[in-house]
């Protein structure tokens, strides 16, 4: 084929499923579809480069799959400090992700894929076939496109947009002279004051810590969520006074690490040809950044609606629809709803107002705290976790939810009360969302 221009066009292949994107949520669910025996192309620039963020996740969310998943350090407990010491009693595990990444790949290369290191110009939507557009001219038909780019995904259909978070963390992975955990194995946040530096001094920010059984250790500065990115430069020295102030030394760096997490971006359209998955569906919790768990938890189903319906014949716009009713049912609309409500309530608060939050949220009781930093729990069960926080805060902070939940009172019950005007009861989504 040949466009207009004389630019030599061929068609490199035909696929049941192009997946653009090749990180943990592309590769994941590419690997899920060909154990169902679909053809699957996956096509990303840097399809050969090392996933680069450190991933956590505690163990009990993603139940089986954590035996397909390789870790560099499991904990059985982890610790937050805002100001007491609260130990939570939960296996948290880290995960190694180039090993994890082999696996992933032996199963694509035992099965019927395609890996293309191009990056996608286009896709043109048809009726019965798709075709993605590649920087070199070729052109790749699949009868479904799957968008799992990440954050700023552009090919996938979206709602409205609302107020978007960042959450930001700069780490190491170094051998120290000294603790920079403070004893602990494992430290999931440590919001006590840097000293030296003054609270007023920007936007708060925590420790996040893992010590290997090698003797490294995993330390990282983070922001939970912000209105605007707090600077790398900012997190690296918080994070050098940090360990200073605990009387660590640098020994040696192994490697060091700038996460950017978009935080409450919008969700996929319900009628969008392009499926979203991934952060680029919104699988990213949007008050706490986490995303493995929630991705872990839904990709059989979504490789399970795919496959279903390619087998049945289905129009593509009736598979895709199939894929968004499992990553987004209406219930879970709502829930999300009600979590960026709370996101942005945290966003509002002084810096001794966080600890103060913290410290009430992770002594609600393990079964509250749980069931609110995953990412599928339904609405009624949020806003009873949400209820029950504010009765168990101190006076100061009662103030201080209620001054910052009074600006938008009017979402917070739009997410508690089915909306009329949508078929599934389901308010408009587009509000906008941190690791824990």
């Amino acid at each position: 084929m040949r466009d207009d221009s004389g630019a030599s066009e061929e068609t490199s292949a035909q696929v049941d499923v192009a997946i653009v994107g090749a990180g943990p949520a592309g590769r994941s669910l590419a690997a899920a579809l060909v154990e169902r025996r679909c053809r699957v192309a996956i096509v990303d620039p840097a399809i050969e480069s090392g996933w680069e963020n450190t991933y956590g996740v505690w163990l009990d969310e993603i139940g089986d799959g954590a035996e397909e998943i390789l870790f560099r350090g499991q904990w059985d407990e982890a610790t937050v400090h805002t100001g007491a010491r609260i130990e939570l009693q939960r296996r948290y595990g880290c995960i190694d992700n180039q090993r994890w990444r082999r696996r992933l790949d032996e199963t694509l290369h035992g099965g019927d894929a395609l890996f293309i290191s191009e990056r996608v110009e286009e896709v043109d939507v048809g009726d019965r076939r798709s075709v993605v557009v590649l920087a070199s001219g070729t052109r790749l038909e699949a009868t479904v496109v799957v968008d799992a780019s990440g954050g700023r995904a552009k090919l996938v259909e979206t709602e409205p947009a609302g107020t978007i978070g960042f959450q930001r963390a700069y780490g190491i992975h170094a051998r120290f002279d000294g603790d920079p955990l403070d004893g602990s194995p494992m430290v999931l946040m440590d919001y006590r004051p840097i000293p030296g530096i003054h609270e007023s001094a920007g936007t708060p920010t925590f420790l996040y810590g893992m010590r290997f059984d090698d003797g490294t250790v995993f330390a990282e500065e983070t922001v939970l969520v912000d209105a605007d990115p707090t600077p790398f430069d900012v997190l690296r020295r918080r994070l050098h006074r940090r360990v200073g102030a605990a009387g660590a030394e640098l020994v040696e760096v192994y490697d060091t690490e700038e996460c950017h997490i978009p935080m409450g971006t919008p969700l996929p359209t319900r009628d969008s040809r392009v499926i979203g998955f991934g952060a680029a569906a919104g699988l990213v919790h949007p008050a706490t950044g986490y995303q493995i768990g929630r991705m872990l938890n839904c990709v059989g189903d979504v490789a399970d609606a795919i496959s279903e319906a390619l087998e049945a014949g289905d129009a593509p716009e009736q598979i895709a629809g199939a894929a968004h009713r499992r990553l987004w049912p209406d219930e879970l609309r709502r829930a999300r709803q009600l979590l960026m409500f709370g996101r942005d309530v945290i966003m509002g608060l002084e810096p001794p107002m966080v600890r103060r939050f913290f410290d009430t949220f992770f002594r609600l009781g393990g079964r509250q705290w749980r069931d609110y930093l995953r990412g599928d729990t339904d609405p009624g069960r949020i806003a009873a976790i949400m209820w029950r926080l504010f009765r168990q805060a101190d006076s100061s902070l009662k103030w201080a939810l209620t001054v910052d939940a009074l600006g938008d009172v009017g979402r917070l019950l739009r997410s508690l009360a089915p909306d009329s005007r949508t078929p599934g009861g389901v308010p408009p989504s587009g509000a906008g969302g941190a690791d824990g």
